[in-house]
């Protein structure tokens, strides 16, 4: 699904195949992150793996450009390898989804090529928290519509599950 090898080529950071779908990869400042793919059917689409970056030794994390861009050579690495769409379902469980949501924008904003991902953005509320997820399709995936069409869905979905 993912190749450490490739990555490495690209990643200012040196990662290590963790699985057939993550690797890990140590900053400059000890924090040791990893980085990968679970299949999700939250859309009911075959195709779709839920992407996830986790702080393993829970280190305070700086912002440091070089890991924004080796999560990049993961995630080009990820599209070239697959036919698949990938969602990204902001943590709650520690209040800072927001500042998730912005930062994974940010970097989707900041390095992406836009004319070759798209970034579907879905928000919702329930008594006072937000609920952030996003879906990024390359543009030339045969199943480009429907995978836009099945967030469309999960979106609508979720809004009306939390006004219940």
């Amino acid at each position: 699904m993912i190749n450490a090898i490739v990555i490495n080529e690209s990643a200012p950071y040196k990662v290590i195949q963790s699985t057939n779908s993550s690797v890990q990869f140590a900053t400059e400042q000890g924090t040791l992150y990893e980085v990968g793919f679970v299949q999700d059917l939250s859309l009911g689409i075959d195709g779709v793996f839920q992407f996830f970056i986790t702080n393993v030794n829970n280190s305070v994390a700086v912002r440091d450009e070089k890991i924004r861009d080796t999560v990049w050579a993961v995630l080009e690495n990820f599209f070239t390898e697959n036919e698949y769409a990938m969602l990204y379902i902001c943590d709650v469980s520690d209040g800072r989804q927001t500042a998730r949501n912005r930062l994974f924008r940010m970097w989707f904003s900041e390095y992406a090529n836009h004319s070759l991902y798209k970034l579907l953005t879905a928000e919702a509320s329930y008594m006072g928290e937000q609920y952030f997820a996003s879906l990024i399709i390359k543009r030339t995936n045969p199943y480009y519509a429907q995978y836009s069409a099945k967030f469309d869905e999960f979106e609508r979905n979720l809004k009306n599950k939390l006004n219940e």
